[in-house]
């Protein structure tokens, strides 16, 4: 302990000098670990380089499909997707693989191939006024009332299920439970239904 006077006034003793970060460490070490804390620089495997390439030649191949045939079969034929992915899944990524799913891929890879087979048919031209025309005829009148009111329906079931399940849960104190089976397949079946306004009206 020292009682000498600095040139300020105060004591030397009483002078409290810090010389490094606390703990006793030096400041070197403390650059080390946070260059060890950051967050390591994203890398790209070998299987995410070869997928996005095949995806972009997939698209670049869709982009010229649309100048050589028909666009009803490209889109169609982008269904293929749905069966790719469920094939990735199973092998990349070792998911379980319902058997609703190997149905659903077989009527896809069917589908597709009945429009490939039969697109050479020559087909009457639709112009927009002719469309404009055909949607002005009763049955089709009709035709696109009901479709509007079943999927009124059933947006109407879904938002009553949950409605229903967010209530029985706050009473029981719980995390809501997931739709049944029966509400998932209606989920579906609504987004088909929109989907045929989307192709109507697209």
């Amino acid at each position: 302990h020292s009682d000498e006077i600095t040139e300020d006034g105060s004591n030397a003793g009483d002078m409290k000098v810090s010389v490094g970060p606390k703990d006793g460490k030096a400041l070197s070490d403390i650059d080390e670990e946070e260059e060890q804390e950051a967050p390591p620089a994203p890398k790209f495997s070998g299987i995410w380089t070869v997928g996005f390439i095949i995806f972009a030649i997939g698209n670049g191949g869709d982009f010229i499909a649309l100048g050589i045939t028909k666009q009803s079969v490209v889109t169609l034929v982008g269904s293929w997707a749905l069966v790719v992915n469920t094939l990735t899944a199973r092998c990349l990524l070792h998911e379980i693989v319902h058997p609703l799913d190997i149905f659903s891929s077989v009527l896809i890879i069917c589908g597709i191939v009945l429009t490939v087979i039969f697109s050479g048919q020559d087909s009457p031209e639709w112009p927009l006024e002719r469309i404009v025309d055909q949607y002005q005829k009763p049955p089709v009148v009709i035709m696109l009332i009901m479709l509007a009111s079943m999927i009124f329906v059933g947006l109407t079931i879904m938002h009553l299920d949950h409605v229903k399940r967010n209530r029985d849960a706050k009473a029981s104190k719980s995390v809501p439970a997931k739709p049944s089976r029966a509400i998932g397949a209606l989920y579906c079946v609504v987004g088909s239904l929109v989907a045929d306004f989307t192709v109507l009206f697209g």
